[in-house]
């Protein structure tokens, strides 16, 4: 928490005090770190809508897409990349991959 957006949120301007991503609430990583994820084609228009095209690595010849995501919240990023089923998986960071592969086998 900063002093600006302590300042917001004391003042009653609680909804500037927080990040619009959810990635990026909470504290569960020590400081910000950056996914990359690759997106399948039929996915890739509403993941660049919901993100932005400055956050596409790159643009595939099938039509699918690697991109570069922030985050703050290890939980709230495995929810986001298993939101998409299989038109999304996890390449970077490696140990968070590992760690949400050890979650999904442990659901199983």
């Amino acid at each position: 928490v900063t002093a600006q957006t302590a300042n917001q949120a004391l003042t009653g301007d609680v909804e500037a005090a927080l990040p619009t991503n959810p990635l990026l609430l909470g504290d569960e990583v020590a400081a910000e770190r950056e996914a990359v994820v690759h997106i399948a084609a039929r996915r890739a228009w509403l993941v660049e809508r919901e993100i932005g095209s400055e956050r596409i690595l790159v643009r595939h010849d099938d039509g699918s897409i690697t991109i570069r995501l922030p985050f703050t919240n290890e939980d709230a990023l495995r929810s986001w990349v298993l939101g998409f089923l299989d038109d999304a998986e996890l390449l970077e960071p490696v140990d968070v991959r590992d760690r949400l592969i050890e979650w999904l086998r442990a659901a199983v």
